[in-house]
């Protein structure tokens, strides 16, 4: 990944200690089986990562932040952005512990400016972060890569989640083929399709089921996207503020795909979406 650093302005001069372009390399901590070492040798200088392990809506302590700062610079490595401070589900519904969820928001950037980590990556994507249904995709010459393969999401919803309207956001094609692939697994075959699909949805912890999925997406019943894009405006008038006043960009992350997945609303897929 290249990291583009913020040119230097009036609103941002701490982006003038910064290098204008960066190899950087993705790395999701201490349990990232990719070794720092390994991340050095490929020729990065510095990576994007997050505390994963501080629990959605809470506030990043100025003490864990500098805890990773000196383990990477102990390996020769610069934390450079921030992929992601997570957007808690209650600030996206504008529901439950909604304003307490911004203020730690809000005071986390500040916390993340005050160390030296002045690029933060979000993403607004409801329920679920990117979605694919294969990891391990064979490429022609032998390498693998991350897929989304439509027909296989139209069978997950159509056919084991049996959400409602699921056949609106297919092809007619893809739900022949989602069908044709269902009606040719037995039952041991399709709750192992099941399992593996729930594994492969991000934000979705291990041992998540239909009906939890279920549940997570009735919180959306009633939102739509002008609500959700409400939503969006309300967490940015929040944050904002705190990420001028500590030096702090803000990276939008894409839809990805870019579509409505599972019936939720999509604000962050094309260019009108961003103007």
């Amino acid at each position: 990944m290249i990291h583009f650093s913020p040119m230097t302005s009036s609103r941002n001069p701490l982006s003038a200690t910064l290098p204008l372009l960066e190899e950087s390399f993705r790395w999701y901590g201490p349990a990232d089986p990719v070794p720092l070492s390994y991340i050095r040798q490929a020729g990065a200088t510095s990576v994007y990562t997050s505390l994963h392990h501080i629990p959605y809506g809470e506030v990043w302590p100025r003490e864990e932040i500098r805890a990773r700062l000196n383990a990477l610079a102990a390996a020769g490595l610069a934390w450079r952005a921030v992929e992601s401070v997570p957007v808690h589900e209650d600030i996206r519904t504008g529901g439950g512990r909604c304003h307490e969820y911004l203020a730690n928001y809000a005071q986390t950037l500040r916390n993340l400016g005050a160390e030296g980590v002045r690029t933060v990556i979000y993403n607004f994507m409801p329920v679920l972060d990117w979605v694919r249904t294969d990891f391990e995709y064979p490429l022609a010459d032998g390498s693998t890569c991350l897929h989304f393969d439509p027909v296989m999401f139209a069978a997950f919803e159509i056919h084991a989640l049996k959400r409602a309207g699921a056949e609106d956001d297919y092809t007619a094609e893809q739900i022949h083929q989602a069908a044709e692939f269902w009606g040719g697994l037995d039952e041991p075959a399709r709750a192992e399709f099941i399992r593996n699909r729930i594994e492969m949805l991000p934000g979705c912890a291990s041992g998540f089921t239909l009906e939890k999925i279920r549940a997570m997406l009735d919180q959306y019943r009633d939102i739509d996207r002008a609500g959700l894009k409400a939503n969006l405006r309300q967490f940015l008038e929040a944050v904002i503020p705190a990420a001028e006043q500590a030096g702090v960009v803000l990276a939008v992350h894409p839809d990805d795909p870019p579509r409505s997945i599972l019936g939720l609303p999509r604000i962050v897929s094309c260019a009108d979406d961003l103007a």
